[in-house]
């Protein structure tokens, strides 16, 4: 299993549309129906940033990629899974990197 954050970002014109998938994606973490493996641990939101982060445990990064490609999402979503070496919060990272090759060692 694995942590990923995603944080949405969206504008004014999304704003319904943003509301209603967060009440929808609650709803279907309360009655589990959410897809095996997956779990939302947390949603935080801010509206007056027009930003929510959503903590969740998946299976992988990709099967909750793949999920959300199905999700109807037409809002700015970035993905950030933990460094798979030093397990510290790194976008993007790929792949086991030694730690003096690991991008957020200091």
């Amino acid at each position: 299993m694995t942590k990923v954050l995603v944080v949405h970002e969206w504008d004014d014109t999304q704003k319904d549309t943003v509301t209603k998938f967060f009440n929808q994606l609650v709803d279907m973490a309360k009655g589990k129906k959410l897809p095996k493996g997956f779990k939302l641990e947390k949603i935080q939101v801010d509206d007056a940033n027009k930003t929510a982060v959503c903590e969740w445990e998946v299976p992988s990064v990709q099967d909750l990629a793949n999920v959300a490609g199905q999700m109807g999402i037409t809002w700015k979503v970035k993905l950030l899974a933990p460094c798979l070496t030093c397990s510290r919060s790194a976008s993007g990272s790929q792949g086991r990197l030694r730690s003096q090759y690991c991008p957020r060692s200091s």
